[in-house]
């Protein structure tokens, strides 16, 4: 490149900008005089080096329990590698403090580091190392995953409900909050999802259906990030039989029926007691009546009806009747 400047009358200095360098690399600049059409045989040379660039689009990209990882954009100038400080930030901000020092290469634009603490920020400081200089560091903040919630369990659970706890998390958690969700595991669709403060230790999920397996599972979030989730399975209990009621009855027989549970059955276990004797019988989950015969008659007869699921027994609900003489 060759550029032409002209000195005024009565100025002894002159100026030059010269434009569309390349950062962070070192140019010999010739000066030569000219006067009218004859140039000076003695030449002025100087090294002139252009600032660095700075890496730029520094971001957090992924992060596990025990690493996480950061991309950038790399500068235009030619670069000898990247040194990375990084920094775990504390509440405290005296205890602040450098734990590693990482190099990349040159044609690196992400780097990984591991062996991180879970639960943790961490400041990274990027230098980009050129020939002849170091670019001025740009930061970024990122954090390692909060694990899910600690001793999750099942605490109750009846035929529409289901409420499940955790342990309360630690004081310096990097949590902010938990989402926790329930899904049918036969269908695998999901049913509700709660977001709740770390203050809670526990949620309710209610007007689910009867003799079913649900699959409820939690994660912890932080303001960086949603950990990997927890997940346990809860069966709702069977729900009974409604309105159970004597339909009819004669000397030797009684018959009975009843409103049908929601849940899903494979049959009715049916007992009745009279005269000193138990008797017990099985029907199908799909009927809604059934005759007891060969009873004694001018006998008072109590009755039980209990609901069986795959997943269980329901209560037993009761009537009583007495044959006629």
């Amino acid at each position: 490149m060759e550029l032409t400047t002209s000195l005024t009358s009565g100025n002894v200095n002159a100026y030059v900008t010269i434009d569309g360098l390349k950062s962070g690399t070192k140019y010999n600049v010739t000066v030569r005089a000219v006067v009218g059409t004859t140039e000076s045989l003695d030449d002025v040379t100087v090294q002139c080096i252009t600032d660095m660039d700075n890496p730029t689009f520094l971001a957090c990209t992924s992060a596990t329990y025990s690493s996480f990882a950061i991309s950038w954009t790399r500068p235009n100038a030619p670069l000898l590698g990247y040194t990375a400080n990084l920094t775990l930030v504390d509440a405290i901000a005296s205890r602040n403090r450098t734990v590693t020092t990482t190099n990349a290469a040159p044609q690196n634009e992400t780097l990984v580091f591991y062996d991180a603490a879970a639960d943790k920020e961490y400041r990274v400081a990027l230098v980009a190392n050129g020939l002849y200089s170091d670019s001025f560091p740009v930061e970024v903040t990122c954090a390692t995953l909060t694990p899910p919630p600690e001793d999750f369990q099942v605490v109750t659970a009846t035929e529409t409900s289901v409420q499940v706890s955790w342990r309360k998390q630690s004081t310096d958690s990097l949590a902010i909050g938990y989402r926790v969700w329930i899904t049918r595991r036969d269908t695998g669709k999901s049913v509700v999802t709660r977001y709740v403060p770390t203050s809670s230790t526990d949620v309710t999920f209610n007007d689910l259906s009867p003799a079913v397996e649900y699959v409820i599972s939690a994660t912890s979030i932080n303001r960086h990030s949603e950990g990997l989730e927890v997940a346990i399975t809860a069966d709702t209990k069977t729900d009974p039989p409604n309105a159970l009621g004597v339909d009819d009855w004669t000397t030797d027989m009684i018959s009975i029926s009843w409103i049908p549970p929601k849940a899903v059955l494979t049959a009715y276990n049916i007992t009745y007691t009279g005269d000193g004797r138990g008797t017990s019988t099985q029907k199908s989950g799909d009927v809604d009546r059934c005759e007891l015969t060969g009873l004694v008659p001018g006998t008072r007869y109590d009755i039980g009806v209990v609901a069986v699921s795959r997943l269980g027994r329901s209560i037993t609900v009761s009537t009583a009747a007495v044959t006629g003489k």
